[in-house]
């Protein structure tokens, strides 16, 4: 198993975020001040082996040479990339083709996209054929990540409902990236979850989510760990228990403090990388 960090690729560039990927990125390291190279003495703090990097809308070839040439110099190895935020609502074949090349180019294994970006042609069997021979010529994987139930409204169960997801997910022969935030947010449990869909789950998106009064909130997710109301202690522990060998993916919205109080937490509730 490794743990690893999500980190915008506007992050280490100091690229000026959208309003959007601010929306979904509020705590972010550049938006708190903190220095690109920072999150490198942060990542040697916490004993992160490396990261999930969240890439930019156009993924400029510029943009990732610049960044691989940066992560190198450090070190740093990138084990997953995610699909830019602003392609969230739609994500097209060229743009997923894109994913693939940068995934290649630095040597990350898993392309994380969000079930509900890639809509009806989940369903499309020419469709999921060109995504399976992409996984095939790159040797990448594709792990579909399920989404939160109140982002869009009219959002499809199979989006987000546990059953539904997996179900769809099945069928269309790709693995998982289980955000378990995500998945409290619709009101289902992560233990369950996990339990049910464990043999195809290979990175799983790990921070805290807090009920209330505005629960369907962008801001009640991806909280530190031990600040909401799942049981991650137990559920790291079934991960262990499980001999879970995926990416264990910190996507903590929140400030440097937090994310190491997080990793001290995964370390001393779990044992897992002791």
């Amino acid at each position: 198993m490794n743990l690893s960090l999500s980190v915008n690729l506007s992050d280490i560039l100091t690229e000026k975020k959208s309003i959007l990927e601010n929306l979904f990125s509020w705590g972010s390291f550049f938006s708190n001040g903190l220095r690109p190279a920072n999150i490198f003495s942060l990542l040697d703090t916490t004993k992160i082996e490396g990261i999930e990097l969240v890439a930019s809308k156009e993924i400029k070839k510029m943009d990732i040479e610049k960044v691989k040439a940066i992560l190198d110099k450090n070190g740093i190895a990138v084990f997953s990339i995610h699909q830019p935020i602003l392609t969230l609502y739609r994500l097209s074949l060229e743009k997923i083709k894109r994913l693939f090349e940068t995934a290649a180019y630095l040597s990350a294994k898993i392309i994380v996209v969000h079930l509900f970006s890639l809509g009806k042609k989940i369903h499309d069997p020419a469709f999921l054929k060109e995504l399976k021979s992409l996984e095939e010529k790159f040797d990448i994987k594709i792990a579909i990540e399920n989404g939160t139930k109140n982002i869009i409204l009219g959002l499809k169960k199979y989006c987000y409902e546990g059953k539904e997801f997996s179900k769809t997910v099945l069928k269309a022969g790709f693995d998982i990236t289980f955000d378990i935030s995500h998945l409290a947010e619709a009101g289902d449990d992560i233990i369950n979850f996990y339990e049910q869909n464990k043999e195809r789950i290979i990175n799983i998106h790990l921070s805290d989510y807090k009920s209330g009064l505005f629960k369907n909130n962008l801001f009640n997710m991806h909280l530190p760990l031990g600040k909401g109301d799942l049981l991650i202690e137990d559920f790291l522990k079934v991960l262990k228990e499980s001999r879970y060998d995926g990416l264990l993916t910190l996507e903590i919205n929140r400030g440097v403090k937090d994310i190491i109080e997080s990793a001290d937490f995964i370390r001393l509730c779990s044992g897992l990388f002791n």
